[in-house]
Parts: structure tokens; C-alpha cells; sequence
């Protein structure tokens, strides 16, 4: 049987002694939910059964709760994409100018607890135990990197006067940053 693909129907399932995440075996008598690794990716493999217990088929879904080189990228175009025009507009600009500081903060709070729910809920609800540094590192490169990104963006529009006002990029930067963060958190979710 090929890494690469599920076990046919009626074929029963031996996880691999090098496949540590295989939570059990999946028999042709009493098929039961697995982790696989297939192509280089967690999947949830499970037996489709008909009244009879039979095997009809598997379905295969992916886990997503390793951080891979893919989810950075996915990431990077997220916050791009939805960066982009509001770098653009004066009204960004303007209100984050025009914000006080306590309310940036809170933006960047807001940010990373959006960005904390959306994850745990989507991603590893079901699977944090054994994968909490990787639930950190998403959230973490996830709203990084949506910042940085942002800022990017904002030196490149000519929005960024780093030399004359550091305070003025950062809080433009939470601002802009705070939608482009949660569309790259969506972004990553897209598989």
C-alpha cells in the first residue's frame, strides 16, 4: 500500500512503526477513525460503514495542526490581499492617527484573541493535546507576520514614515494589521 493514499475498503490498516500519530488500527471487521500521514500531511481517515458494517470507503480529511512552509505563505497572501486597499484609504490612515494609545493596544489584544479563537476552534479543537507549540506558533507567525506584511505594505504605499515617526507606523500598522490578520487566519484555514 502507497503512503501517498487511504487503504482500499476491506483492507484492514496497520499504522507504521514510524508513524507515531496513528491513534489506532482500523480492522475490516470494526473499522475505526485514524490519523494517517499521507503525501507528507496529517489526515483524519474515516471508514464510511453501511448497515451491515461493511466498508464502503474512507474519507479522507487533513489535519491541520502542523505549521508548515504552505501556511506561511498562505498567510502572507491573506494579509496582503486585504492590506492592500486599506493602506490605500485615508479613513485607515486617519483613524489610526487619531486613536488613543489604549485603544491600539486593545486593537492588538482584539487581534491576537480573534486570531486565538479562530485557530483553537478551526484547527485544534479536537487535537491540542501534543500540539500546543504548534497552536502557538500559528497564532504567533500568523499575527507577525500579518503585522509585518502590513508594514511592508505601508512603506511601500509611501504610508510609512519610519524615519520621522516610528509611533505613527506602529499604530497604523495594529490598525491595518487588525483586518489583514484575521483574512490571513482565514486564508490559512483554506486547504
Amino acid at each position: 500500500m502507497d503512503e501517498g493514499t487511504p487503504p482500499p475498503p476491506g483492507e484492514p490498516v496497520k499504522p507504521k512503526s514510524s508513524d507515531k500519530s496513528a491513534k489506532s488500527t482500523l480492522r475490516s471487521a470494526a473499522p475505526t477513525e485514524t490519523l494517517r500521514r499521507l503525501n507528507g500531511y496529517l489526515h483524519r481517515v474515516t471508514p464510511i460503514v453501511d448497515e451491515g458494517g461493511k466498508l464502503l470507503h474512507w474519507a479522507v480529511q487533513p489535519v491541520m495542526v502542523e505549521f508548515k512552509p504552505r501556511d506561511l505563505a498562505q498567510i502572507v497572501v491573506g494579509s496582503t490581499i486585504l492590506g492592500t486597499p486599506l493602506v490605500l484609504t485615508d479613513e485607515a490612515m486617519a483613524a489610526a492617527d487619531n486613536l488613543e494609545s489604549s485603544r491600539i493596544i486593545a486593537i492588538a489584544a482584539v487581534s491576537v484573541l480573534f486570531i486565538t479563537a479562530f485557530v483553537f476552534f478551526n484547527f485544534y479543537r479536537r487535537m491540542i493535546r501534543g500540539h500546543v507549540g504548534q497552536f502557538v506558533l500559528r497564532v504567533a507567525v500568523t499575527y507577525g507576520v500579518s503585522l509585518l506584511s502590513v508594514a511592508g505594505l505601508l512603506w511601500l504605499f509611501g504610508r510609512a514614515p519610519f524615519e520621522d515617526n516610528l509611533e505613527l507606523v506602529l499604530r497604523r500598522t495594529v490598525v491595518v494589521g487588525f483586518p489583514a490578520a484575521m483574512f490571513a487566519t482565514v486564508a490559512d484555514a483554506i486547504k
